[in-house]
This record gives structure tokens, sequence and C-alpha cells, in this order.
């Protein structure tokens, strides 16, 4: 569960101040990292020897803050207690070429075993570029850990996805942001909206493809992944930062309240959710709407 610990840590406990609410996009955050392979973007496990793809999800209260990065990735230690650490040297790197609104991906070929992890680590600035994990960034930056599982063909592991979800804002469905909405901060006739000071209810419908059997030969565990949804805000104030679904649950759905805030009429909010399955596996969706007077 190493890849769980990290992420939550990367994504809910990454704040400095101890008074902040994690659900809050005060700040830029790394909300989550998503691996991919090349030719089958399902797969969160790559096999020795493929190339795979380490996607990142990065918030901020601005809509398109352009952010620099560099990563590294090495063996890991075979520890499934405290924070990661390699276990050799480095044996791929990158850096962003030059500042930019995109997403961060670094792109690595897997040389392990089967069965064991690569470490993935580095640092992500805004309006800074990294060239080492050592760069000095302005205050906005955030230090990222990931450990990859390698896998094999008798040992897999799909990325849930939040591609099919259904959101609801209250009754009423919630399609995903265009990228229109998401790059701008004003509000527009027609998009969907909620007066200052009011609060709506949240959920996300997943589906039963989302999570997959776990191998337990003793019987005692739960027979599926759980499945943890994040969600945050740049306004507002959602009640939680996260909700789980256990492996034995049958209801793949999760309600959580928001209250709009009181001061904030004419702007835009973004919300972020991230659903994981506790090994790895992760995909995000973002959606926004506006504040009434």
């Amino acid at each position: 569960m190493r890849a769980l610990a990290s992420l939550i840590a990367l994504g809910l406990l990454g704040c400095d101040d101890p008074l902040a609410y994690p659900q809050d996009i005060d700040r830029m955050r790394v909300l989550g990292a998503r691996v991919s392979v090349e030719g089958d973007v399902s797969r969160a496990w790559p096999e020795p020897g493929e190339s795979a793809s380490l996607e990142w999800l990065v918030a901020d209260p601005e809509p398109a803050p352009a952010l620099g990065w560099y990563f590294e990735v090495c063996p890991a230690h075979a520890t499934s207690r405290g924070a990661p650490e390699c276990a050799g040297d480095v044996f791929a790197s990158g850096a962003a070429p030059a500042l930019s609104p995109a997403l961060p991906r670094f792109d690595f070929v897997v040389p392990a075993a089967p069965g064991e992890r690569v470490l993935v680590r580095g640092l992500v600035c805004r309006d800074a570029l990294a060239q080492g994990l050592g760069t000095s960034c302005p205050e906005n930056r955030e230090q990222v850990l990931f450990d990859v599982v390698v896998g094999g063909p008798a040992r897999q592991n799909a990325n849930p996805t939040l591609a099919d979800a259904s959101l609801f804002l209250g009754a009423e469905p919630w399609p995903e942001a265009t990228p229109s909405e998401l790059a701008g901060t004003s509000c527009a006739a027609g998009d969907l909206s909620v007066p200052s000071g009011e609060e709506r209810t949240i959920r996300v419908q997943l589906d039963e493809s989302d999570r997959e059997p776990l191998d337990d030969p003793t019987g005692l565990g739960p027979p599926r992944e759980p499945l943890l949804v994040s969600h945050f805000a740049t306004h507002g104030r959602l009640s939680r930062p996260l909700s789980v679904i256990e492996g034995s649950a049958s209801e793949l759905s999760v309600s959580v309240p928001w209250r709009a805030p009181g001061d904030a009429a004419g702007e835009r909010v973004r919300f972020y959710f991230v659903v994981r399955d506790g090994r790895g596996g992760a995909d995000w969706s973002v959606r926004t709407l506006c504040l009434l007077p």
C-alpha cells in the first residue's frame, strides 16, 4: 500500500499550514499521479522493458499557472513502512524544457523485474524552471514521491476511471469542464451556477469496472479493491477531503456537501476529483461552476 500512502501524503497532507483545510486549493497543489503504459493507458503496472508515463495533476487558485518540473527514477527499497527511498542509482531523469501550463508528464523505461518497484521523486515549481531536486523555487513548490509497481503477464492492475463516472451537483448532471471553462475565471450566460452562500451536495457515481478482485488466499480480506475519492475546490468549502468506498461495499457512490462562499459572486469555481484504487491506480476529472450574487 505504499503507493496509496505516498499519494495521500502528496494530495492531502502536503500543506505546511496545520490550520489549512486540505480540500481547499488556496495555493499550488499536486493532487495525484497517474501511471500509464505505452500502447495501453489503462494499465497502472508496467512490465519490465516497457515505456511508462507518469502524469501529475496540479491545481492552483489561478486557472493556468506556468509550471516547471524535474523528476528522476531509481529502484525502490522493499519496505512497507515510512516514506519510500532509493535502493540504487538514478537510471532516468527529465525536466521541463520551458515553463508551461500543461500538466507535468515524465516518461521512462522500466528496467526492474516483476514484483519490484521503482521510485519516482521530483519537484514541481510555479513560475520557475527546475533542474534538479535541489532547485531553488519560489514559495509555490511541491516535492513529490511516487513508487511504481512493476507488473507481469500474471500480475496486473488497471487504473480506475472517472471518464465514465456520473457527477451530480444536487440533482443536476454535472458535465466535465471544457478547456475554455478551465482557462477562465469569469462566468458566462448559461453556465452552471450556484448562489453565493448556498449549499449543494455533490455526488460521484462510479462503476463496478473501476475496482478489481483482490487475490487473498486467506479469504479474510475484502473481495475487491477499495476506492478512495479525493475532492478539492478553489472556492467555498467541501465538508471533507476524502471519501472511501470499501472493497465489500455494494454501493459505488459518494456524496459530499459543499457550501459556496458568500463574497465571490461572478467567480468561477474549479473542483478536482481524484479516484485511487489503493494499489497505484488512479484517475481524475475537473468540473466548474459559477457563483451568483
